[in-house]
């Protein structure tokens, strides 16, 4: 740094240069902030802070939006996560995922296939995908079931 663009401004403030310099640190050196909260906007509102052991915490708009813990993303009460219809990724190689980049429509796909399909009080379950009910599960028609047989009957077949 140089003497003639450090600036003491109070007792706890240095002003660093004008808006063009940059704070720059020697490989292998750190910052270490000791919890004190960081400040990236010009109206002191969006920050970042490390003020609780092994947590980040981010703060936009005087508000805390989301916390970092060890392996854990937290989004807080109020805030949320808008995807903008981009697809989520869920497992490692990146072949089984949930997009919504149709309005009003929630497609799911399973080992790179289009396998679900989820739209307002419907569940498709696309062609080449099998909805299977597993043992003691239970189907409850409270409503009218349609594309059923009406008269189901038993059937023996006799082989000879």
């Amino acid at each position: 740094v140089k003497s003639d663009k450090l600036t003491p401004v109070t007792a706890t403030t240095t002003t660093f240069g004008d808006s063009g310099d940059k704070l720059l640190f020697a490989t292998g050196t750190n910052l270490d902030m000791n919890g004190v909260e960081l400040i990236l906007d010009a109206d002191a509102d969006t920050s970042i802070t490390a003020d609780t052991d092994d947590q980040i915490d981010i703060k936009i708009a005087g508000a805390d939006d989301f916390s970092f813990k060890a392996n854990t993303f937290e989004v807080q009460t109020g805030s949320n996560i808008d995807m903008n219809g981009t697809e989520l990724i869920l497992d490692a190689n990146g072949n089984t995922s949930i997009t919504a980049d149709t309005d009003d429509q929630i497609d799911i796909k399973i080992a790179g296939a289009d396998d679900f399909r989820m739209t307002a009080n419907s569940m498709n379950v696309l062609s080449g995908s099998t909805l299977t009910i597993d043992s003691g599960a239970t189907i409850t028609n409270s409503g009218t079931a349609t594309g059923f047989p009406t008269n189901v009957g038993l059937m023996i077949a006799l082989g000879g």
